[in-house]
């Protein structure tokens, strides 16, 4: 039991994605372009996730013809010690790809954040981000279907997100600095073999930077929070 709610746990973190409004953005389209996040859980006991920091660069930057912008990230998954995660394996790290569209809008993808192992596969889009956001706007939500393989079982997973809207503009201040932000809240229904979990996101993202700070609940690992602590170039 303790096995499958860590496989679940690590499913649910590699859901996420950096988010950002514009191809002139910081994060998403500067070559060399570094992010940092710290990983952390409630004070509730739960399961080692094995993720304490994701450290991500932008390894590769590409205008299309069509005018569409990939962005190539190599991220590291890393533990407490700073060390790479051997619970999740890919200890060199794994190069994600996010392809923009010439506006700036985006399908914002399963492995933004890497692969919990080698097995690990996903298919299909969370939310479908615009370029420009404002209080009030309704974001499209989409279906996500993963798998992955430990210990000889394949978990399979499939995620709908639904009610997505922005409520809120705030400033919010984390170890990389003080950034205006607009908050997107929503739902997701977790299909798996266990049975369903509603979960509850909450994100907070720059424009131009992307993700930095994402806060969400559900019923196996309760609440998980992911903060940007640095950027650089």
């Amino acid at each position: 039991m303790k096995k499958t709610l860590t496989t679940l746990a690590i499913i649910c973190l590699t859901s996420l994605t950096t988010l950002a409004q514009t191809t002139e953005g910081f994060y998403i389209s500067k070559l060399g372009a570094k992010t940092e996040y710290a990983v952390t859980l409630g004070e509730k006991k739960r399961p080692n996730i094995g993720y304490s920091y994701l450290c991500k660069e932008n390894t590769k930057v590409e205008v299309k013809e069509d005018g569409r912008t990939e962005v190539i990230t190599k991220t590291l998954i890393l533990n407490k010690k700073r060390k790479p995660s051997k619970l999740v394996g890919n200890k060199d790290g794994v190069f994600i790809s996010l392809v923009m569209n010439a506006d700036g809008s985006y399908e914002m993808g399963q492995h933004m954040f890497g692969q919990a192992s080698a097995s690990h596969n996903s298919t299909g889009f969370m939310l479908k981000i615009p370029a420009e956001m404002k209080v009030g706007d309704e974001i499209e939500g989409g279906v996500t279907t993963t798998s992955q393989k430990m210990m000889g079982i394949t978990y399979k997973q499939v995620e709908t997100y639904s009610g997505f809207k922005v409520v809120k503009e705030e400033d919010i201040t984390t170890p990389a600095g003080t950034f205006h932000c607009f908050l997107v809240t929503g739902s997701s229904l977790r299909e798996t073999k266990g049975g369903d979990v509603k979960c509850e996101h909450e994100f907070w993202f720059a424009k131009g930077i992307g993700l930095v700070l994402w806060k969400n609940y559900d019923g196996y690992t309760g609440l998980i929070n992911v903060e940007l602590i640095s950027l650089s170039m």
